[in-house]
């Protein structure tokens, strides 16, 4: 259930339209933010999760009880590669995406401290509250962490405006080209982060 809410939040289907391989994704792409996080809290209702937020404090981060999430996440990701092999369906648009990350972030390491890993709420329950308490809850993990900075990645097929609301500043852009089901499409994938003070932690 968790996959499908990230997958419908950030709409992992136009990347990878084939289903057998979406599935492979959705696997990789969650282990992927268990094996970084240091951090995750839930949000349900009637039984069901609504939305997932995940982060990372540098300085709590053990490899050593990240490797299971590791190892699995690549064999999804070979599972992934052998999957759209056989149902010759391209993943190139997902890997493209990982690489523009990459790019945003180069010789930006050093100034951040942590990383807002995952962060989705489905789509009936925005503008409820349920993603301004679940970021209060993070920051307030990040707090008691001493974090100074965070990032994260978005980009325009998502709420970007919230970002903007919660005192997060937009510092790098990119620009890519989707192509799903030979068509193509425009996008823009940014890179925003939130300095933090205490009194601006304790209050957040």
């Amino acid at each position: 259930m968790i996959e499908s809410l990230i997958s419908d939040s950030f709409h992992l289907d136009q990347y990878v339209p084939e289903p057998r391989v979406l599935a492979q994704l959705k696997h990789a792409y969650l282990q992927s933010c268990l094996a970084e996080q240091t951090f995750a809290c839930t949000a349900e209702r009637g039984g069901k999760p609504v939305g997932i937020i995940m982060c990372n404090a540098k300085s709590r981060y053990r490899l050593l009880s990240h490797l299971p999430s590791l190892w699995t996440t690549l064999w999804h990701q070979l599972r992934m590669t052998a999957a759209s092999r056989r149902y010759r369906c391209s993943t190139e648009s997902f890997h493209q995406m990982h690489r523009i990350y990459h790019s945003l972030t180069e010789g930006r390491t050093h100034r951040y401290d942590g990383v807002l890993t995952l962060f989705a709420v489905d789509q009936n329950c925005r503008g409820t509250g349920i993603g301004r308490e679940l970021l209060r809850q993070a920051e307030a993990y990040l707090n008691g962490c001493g974090v100074r900075r965070i990032y994260l990645y978005t980009d325009s097929t998502c709420n970007t405006a919230f970002y903007d609301r919660h005192g997060f500043s937009r510092v790098e852009t990119r620009q890519m080209l989707v192509e799903c089901n030979a068509e193509k499409s425009e996008m823009s994938v940014y890179l925003y982060e939130k300095e933090y003070k205490n009194s601006d932690m304790q209050t957040a």
